[in-house]
């Protein structure tokens, strides 16, 4: 979250994380999401959301 504040703990402990991938539900930042229309196919959400975009930044960010 903004600020180094973090919405998940256990036990008292903080966990940070920017993803919430096995989540059923989770909070985020409302200029993270991105409302995806009701007739394009999640299979191919997931993947330009996920694997197009790791695969470009990687290779515009590392391998430059």
């Amino acid at each position: 979250m903004p600020g180094g504040t973090t919405r998940f703990s256990k036990d008292g402990v903080p966990y940070y994380s920017m993803v919430a991938t096995f989540s059923q539900q989770t909070t985020v930042p409302a200029d993270k999401v991105v409302k995806i229309r009701d007739d394009v196919p999640l299979e191919k959400v997931c993947l330009v959301g996920c694997a197009v975009i790791t695969g470009v930044g990687s290779v515009v960010n590392r391998a430059k």
